[in-house]
């Protein structure tokens, strides 16, 4: 397919200004980006920019390479044959949402009558896979003060409560304009105060920031938004990776986006930008120090960003040695002065509030589930594929999760026999961990889990939630009650007479 250019002098033009101008302050890796972000440029002029950097540097993960993939076949089509951009409305999504709302003011009530949520919401429903699961959870808060009081988010099933420790789960997002909560935020204060990101399913574009203030019962968009930040709605590539409180500081929200690292003292009716342009996936604040924050942007390399201003202003501080893939931070009241960096093939520790990092262990199963005891450092969990576990501070990681059962649904005795199949499974893929008065607990593409003795068992918790990422669906012509459908990381499952059979894993 050739590509079409629709302005090719401005093209030179802007580039020249692009390049001049943005290069200098946020790299040549950053420039495909900002074209990607602006509309008055042809699809394919930012797909020709984006191959010739792609040409020369690295496409593994961390690198931006699958965004920019992602972007491309998420928007190909819209644009096809001319490649202009201009033309197209980057709200369509969020009008035609509103056009329904307004055309519909009361949408459950259509499915008050005719529709049955198949599920499968419960383990127990699931027969004969070797690697059991309800959907990909993406993020969840535990009360500290109440631990029976649970949030979870999930990949394209919602947002989900529970007030009962898991017995029993409540989704109240199904009537949102999107149904991917990456990200959940809860205020210090106020448990019942709730901010989540609305994204996109299948390319992780955001729809803004919504609020709850009845414990995430009901939601309205707060001032975050596309609108009000000018990003333009789904017609750019605009990811919200994280939402977080300060821990004591009342109203002050940090949100990590793909632009950059926002602060707002308001409870999001105002905001600032302290650090432009990157990627900023995780977040932190020291354990008693209120003026300390701590940032890391998954797209500049070897560095993590330390607040001693309470997140007004930034310095960078360097992490030695090979960072490999996209990591995370975290943190431990039980050292206060104590920083931990664990990406996909080391860990690294800082004893003076991050201003210098030490490398502890070369580990590569260190990455999104990484959290360390909040009252005992020696103590930590290290996950990717599965679960590992240290007991010397991070020196040594001894594997206590296995992700293959044979077609045990987790309760038999699986295709490993060095351990207990209804206690060391969590299924694949941690997502995040976090430590909270000394449980671990995380998220998988399968559940959120816990264990109350550091590693040894595991807990599910989310059994009864209706989360399954489902990809595809065929229906039996000659029997209504017979489907089959594709999920992500879950497999392929048939749905009959009797309920689900699991046909295969994967994806």
């Amino acid at each position: 397919m050739p590509y079409l250019f629709s302005k090719p002098s401005c093209f030179v033009a802007r580039f020249i200004f692009l390049f001049v101008f943005i290069a200098p302050t946020i790299g040549h890796a950053q420039v495909y980006k900002e074209m990607m972000d602006d509309v008055s440029f042809n699809f394919y002029e930012v797909v020709t920019e984006a191959e010739h950097y792609f040409q020369n540097h690295f496409k593994g993960k961390g690198s931006g390479y699958k965004d920019y993939l992602r972007w491309r076949v998420a928007n190909e089509a819209k644009y096809y044959p001319s490649g202009d951009r201009s033309m197209i409305d980057p709200y369509f999504a969020a009008n035609a949402y509103k056009n329904f709302v307004a055309n519909n003011p009361s949408p459950k009530s259509l499915f008050n009558t005719g529709w049955e949520e198949l599920g499968p919401n419960f383990v127990e429903q699931i027969t004969g896979h070797y690697s059991v699961g309800l959907g990909r959870s993406c993020s969840f808060y535990i009360d500290p003060t109440n631990t029976q009081r649970m949030y979870l988010g999930s990949a394209s099933g919602g947002f989900w409560k529970t007030t009962d420790g898991g017995s029993t789960w409540t989704g109240t997002t199904d009537f949102l304009m999107a149904s991917g909560i990456n990200t959940i935020a809860v205020s210090p204060t106020n448990s019942d105060s709730v901010i989540i990101d609305v994204s996109n399913t299948d390319n992780g574009y955001t729809h803004g920031i919504y609020r709850s203030v009845d414990g995430g019962s009901t939601w309205n968009i707060s001032n975050f938004n596309p609108t009000t930040v000018g990003w333009g709605g789904l017609g750019q590539a605009k990811e919200i990776y994280q939402i977080k409180y300060h821990p004591t500081i009342a109203n002050l929200v940090f949100i990590g986006t793909r632009d950059g690292l926002y602060r707002s003292t308001d409870n999001l009716a105002t905001w600032t930008i302290p650090l432009l342009t990157n990627d900023f996936t995780d977040i932190d604040f020291h354990p008693t120090d209120p003026t300390i924050v701590y940032a890391y942007a998954k797209d500049v390399p070897n560095s993590v960003f330390v607040s001693t201003n309470s997140g007004v202003t930034f310095s960078q501080s360097v992490i030695p040695g090979n960072l490999g893939n996209v990591g995370v931070l975290d943190v431990s009241a039980a050292c206060a002065s104590c920083v931990y960096f664990a990406s996909g093939v080391n860990i690294w520790k800082s004893i003076n509030n991050g201003t210098t990092f030490n490398q502890i262990s070369s580990t590569s199963n260190a990455k999104n589930g990484f959290a360390v005891n909040d009252l005992d450092t020696s103590k930590m969990l290290s996950g990717y594929v599965d679960g590992y576990f240290s007991n010397d501070g991070g020196l040594t990681f001894n594997q206590v999760t296995y992700w293959a059962l044979g077609n045990t649904n987790g309760a038999g005795s699986g295709n490993q026999t060095s351990y207990n199949t209804s206690t060391d499974y969590v299924h694949a893929d941690f997502q995040t961990a976090e430590c909270i008065n000394g449980i671990f607990y995380a998220v998988t593409d399968g559940f959120l889990v816990k264990s109350e003795d550091n590693g040894v068992t595991w807990i599910k918790l989310s059994n009864g939630t209706g989360i399954r990422m489902n990809y595809n669906l065929g229906l039996s012509q000659s029997n209504q009650k017979r489907t089959i459908c594709g999920s992500q990381d879950n497999g392929t499952s048939i749905h009959g007479d009797t309920g689900w059979i699991e046909f295969t894993g994967g994806d």
